[in-house]
């Protein structure tokens, strides 16, 4: 139980703080846009590529998975609509 009562405590303090702060500006001293960011990439590489690694040793897992990040990073690049001004 001593986990318990120090999680509530914590998410306790992180709604105070949220109360304070506003929730965009907690967000922003707190990281968690950032972190939020990283989980919605991961979940898409893992989406599209599969959750796991084909090969088996370390060098070539880091390469294959570099690799996967240039393509999802491709992918998003081709999705972006090119934004120019319109003169009226």
């Amino acid at each position: 139980m001593p986990t318990q009562k120090r999680n509530v405590s914590q998410r306790d303090e992180n709604l105070r703080s949220i109360r304070r702060q506003g929730r965009k500006n907690w967000k922003q001293t707190s990281g968690y846009h950032v972190r939020s960011l990283a989980e919605t990439a991961m979940f898409r590489m893992k989406t599209i590529f599969g959750g796991k690694l084909s090969a088996r040793l370390i060098e070539t897992q880091i390469t294959q998975a570099l690799i996967r990040c240039a393509a999802l990073n491709r992918m998003t690049q081709l999705g972006m609509p090119q934004s120019y001004k319109v003169n009226a």
